[in-house]
């Protein structure tokens, strides 16, 4: 009877432990699809590396406005791009494997009026906050994947920052959303449309990637760059001024250089007289270095494309 199985189920000891994920956070959704087997690799590199490794995958994008701007417009064309986009209200299964797309827009509208600071201060308050951002991890399991922040410098003087984690967007996807941003605004503010594309869903590349796993093709792509590493070069021996962590890390730096702009003119000259682009021009440059800085010939390097 039911009573009976009650009873036996209160007489037993249950130990549960918390998750941090709430499944009811979200809010509804929209649909589920599969995740992309790209998206897979670095879900997994997040669980596994935890919170340097979360934050190394954050993307973020400074734009700073000059003139009259209307703060009321710009957060509803920045809400309107996340309606527009779905892959900025995507939040992750517990294990990864599938999306949920989101029917509210879980990112909220970061504003600030810093600007009865001094300049200098100015200037320290947004590196502060930038740092805080760069190491700040997104929650794959409960959103949201994509933030904004506008800080209000002077009367005709603002700064947008856009960050997201590269599960859901790239550069070339902050470079879309520039633009579309720019479509929407400028139509809010004359009462028209925007002139845009259809945007096309990830789920529908994510849906068309899984069905090419399943083709012929995608096997003998496979089996194609198989063979190519069949026989993995050595690693590179590059002398450094200080040795190689044991374990891996998410430490770095970046380091910026300005080239003579006759140095680039000459540079893309040589290129272009080889069907080459900048980029490739100087990645062979750069083999050519690493060449004779160590002697090997096998050189191997990845490019983030």
């Amino acid at each position: 009877t039911s009573s009976h199985i009650l009873a036996n189920m209160n007489t037993n000891t249950y130990y549960l432990m918390p998750i941090d994920h709430d499944p009811f956070s979200i809010g509804e959704i929209e649909r589920v699809i599969p995740t992309a087997e790209t998206q897979q690799e670095i879900w997994l590199s997040c669980a596994i590396g935890g919170r340097d490794a979360n934050c190394s995958y954050n993307e973020s994008i400074s734009l700073m406005l000059e003139g009259v701007l209307d703060t009321a417009v710009l957060e509803r064309a920045l809400y309107d791009i996340i309606q527009r986009h779905e892959a900025l209200r995507y939040t992750f299964s517990a294990n990864g494997r599938q999306i949920h797309v989101t029917e509210r827009i879980l990112t909220k509208f970061h504003y600030e009026d810093i600007s009865t600071k001094a300049t200098v201060a100015q200037e320290q308050y947004l590196t502060d906050f930038g740092n805080q951002d760069a190491r700040k991890p997104f929650d794959l399991g409960n959103g949201p994947l994509f933030r904004m922040a506008l800080f209000k410098l002077a009367v005709d003087r603002h700064l947008l920052k856009l960050t997201a984690h590269h599960i859901v967007c790239d550069g070339w996807s902050l470079g879309t959303i520039l633009e579309e941003l720019s479509e929407i605004y400028r139509s809010i503010l004359s009462g028209g449309q925007p002139t845009l594309p259809k945007a096309i869903p990830m789920a529908q590349y994510n849906r068309e990637m899984e069905l090419y796993a399943t083709s012929e093709d995608y096997q003998q792509t496979l089996s194609y760059w198989l063979h190519k590493f069949k026989v993995i070069p050595e690693p590179l021996l590059v002398p450094t001024d200080r040795p190689r962590p044991k374990e891996r890390t998410y430490q770095s730096r970046r380091d910026d250089f300005v080239l003579d702009p006759t140095l680039v003119q000459g540079i893309q000259q040589l290129g272009a007289a080889n069907g080459l682009s900048l980029v490739n021009t100087l990645l062979i440059c750069f083999e050519i270095y690493l060449s004779r800085l160590t002697g090997q010939s096998d050189i191997v390097i990845g490019l983030p494309t």
